[in-house]
């Protein structure tokens, strides 16, 4: 471990600490990634990075409360943390607080207008709010915005589409997504139910 902290001290390279836990983690050693996380913040309390990493640990592990509390209190230091504002979002839906998330999620993208996952997760709050419009438009922006996440914002309109029950246009949506994205399953998951519905299996 010394070694990676002296790395840290001399390069000020917050970014590899954080990817090192990140890999104990996916080993299965969370506590220990997670002390890497807690020593490297002690060494730089400032290093916003850093503290995202830990909550975000938080988050993932579902204790909602604790992560929400950590990144207010980077919000309260740095009222620009885009990233910070997201995941509270994230948080608030995860709680039912569907207009809080979209709020959330608008002043994540003030700060960071490409960030565009904030795109999908505003759309994703709207749509359980009701509004399917407002929901639909942000995911074709972030579709527009960014081919690799586009993915995600796209499969969401073939799921409003689903939902909707306009089979043809989802099937077209889903169709297109298998062709362009084979390792992303779940368009596959609903082509199948599609065609099982039609008994065209």
């Amino acid at each position: 471990f010394w070694g990676h902290r002296r790395h840290f001290l001399l390069f000020s390279r917050p970014l590899v600490l954080v990817r090192i836990s990140n890999c104990y983690m996916a080993l299965g050693q969370e506590e220990r990634g997670l002390r890497l996380l807690e020593d490297a913040s002690k060494s730089a309390p400032d290093d916003l990075e850093i503290a995202e990493a830990i909550y975000t640990y938080l988050l993932k592990k579902g204790e909602l409360d604790r992560a929400q509390e950590g990144f207010s209190q980077i919000l309260a230091r740095h009222e620009d943390a885009y990233y910070s504002l997201y995941k509270l979002g994230i948080i608030a839906l995860q709680k039912d607080h569907d207009a809080d998330a979209v709020e959330l999620f608008t002043r994540s993208l003030i700060y960071r207008p490409d960030f565009v996952v904030s795109y999908v997760a505003r759309g994703v709050a709207y749509y359980e709010m009701g509004d399917h419009v407002k929901a639909r438009e942000q995911f074709e922006e972030a579709r527009k915005r960014d081919g690799e996440n586009g993915g995600l914002a796209y499969f969401n309109i073939g799921v409003m589409y689903f939902n909707e029950n306009i089979p043809e246009k989802a099937e077209a949506v889903f169709t297109e997504l298998a062709k362009t994205m084979p390792g992303f399953a779940d368009p596959h998951y609903h082509l199948s139910y599609l065609f099982f519905t039609r008994n065209n299996l």
